[in-house]
């Protein structure tokens, strides 16, 4: 398979911070709501200040994703995104009850879960042993009980980190959590989070095994009919993914237009292939079809004015878009 260009990665960066940006907030409604029907009794100041933390790194790291053009530096930040946020849920659950909630800690599973779509699949494994790590430290450090109980167990280092100063409101009074219940818990954590990475990247490798097979399904007989009359067109024509911008096929006057001879263009970008000054307009063009008239870009040094027209359709569930670039005569 192909690696993904830079759009795609943009767009699973705005779809895993969705997953982890709706994880906090029914973390931090699960928090609010029984402490409005005062079942619980926590301060929710601390939880509403991680959550405003939250957002703003949210909105930064979106922003940051948008701007940058390097397919390494997204991809960076793709990786981060489950990792900020497996910490701020850390934060969240710590300050809404800790070990004496231990169900509000069960969200967390959902980035190892959402891991297992990224570029590299095992990196699920990463972000369910960085939760552990983080539950843990969390735990260790707001409760002087468990960081006795470990060491005694014979992990003094973590004995050492716990303290007074970081322990919160038991969200249940009368309730009691003994050392053994709150290491019990840790070690359910982190099977659990094991085990969901161990799902993620098994469906995770199913689904790419049928996509691969696909793949070379539909390129084993490439020279069809239709396919050589879409490469003869005598116009700059492309068909893409409309989500992505991925090219699926390109006439022969566009490779040719775009200076793109001696370059692969099936797999590519369109925004990767071509630089456009609206890439935004373009990407909303992709999505819902029209017309963009007088639509500057540029091919290499050479900048040039086109008007851009693209129809949209749906095949075996996936939403394409053809495109035509049409060169104007004025010079740019």
């Amino acid at each position: 398979m192909t690696q993904p260009g830079v759009e795609t990665l943009r767009v699973q960066v705005r779809w895993l911070a969705q997953v982890v940006a709706g994880t906090m907030v029914l973390m931090f409604l699960a928090i609010a709501l029984p402490w409005g029907l005062r079942m619980i009794e926590v301060e929710l100041g601390p939880p509403a200040w991680t959550l405003t933390a939250f957002a703003a790194m949210h909105a930064a790291l979106l922003i940051a994703a948008e701007q940058v053009r390097a397919r390494a530096v997204v991809l960076r930040l793709l990786y981060a995104v489950p990792l900020f946020g497996v910490g701020f849920m850390a934060v969240l659950w710590h300050y809404g009850g800790g070990i004496g909630h231990p169900a509000l800690a069960i969200p967390m599973v959902l980035p190892v879960l959402a891991a297992g779509a990224l570029p590299r699949v095992r990196f699920a494994y990463d972000v369910a042993l960085y939760s552990v790590l983080v539950v843990v430290t969390v735990v260790t450090i707001s409760s002087p009980d468990f960081g006795w109980y470990v060491t005694q167990l014979g992990v003094p280092l973590l004995g050492r980190m716990a303290g007074e100063e970081l322990a919160v409101r038991d969200p249940f009074p009368g309730a009691t959590t003994t050392p053994a219940a709150a290491f019990l818990f840790v070690a359910t954590f982190a099977v659990g989070q094991v085990a969901a990475a161990v799902v993620a990247t098994r469906v995770a490798a199913f689904v790419r095994r049928r996509e691969e097979l696909t793949e070379r399904a539909a390129s084993i007989h490439p020279d069809t009919l239709p396919a050589l009359a879409a490469e003869s067109m005598p116009l700059a024509a492309v068909l893409v993914i409309a989500a992505t911008g991925q090219i699926v096929q390109a006439s022969k006057r566009f490779t040719q237009q775009m200076l793109l001879h001696n370059e692969p263009v099936v797999g590519r970008e369109l925004l990767d292939a071509i630089r456009f000054d609206d890439a935004d307009a373009l990407r909303t063009l992709l999505a819902e079809g029209g017309a963009l008239p007088s639509c500057r870009y540029a091919v290499g040094a050479e900048e040039r004015i086109a008007d851009v027209v693209a129809e949209t359709f749906e095949h075996d569930g996936v939403t394409y878009a053809s495109v035509v670039i049409a060169d104007s005569e004025e010079p740019a």
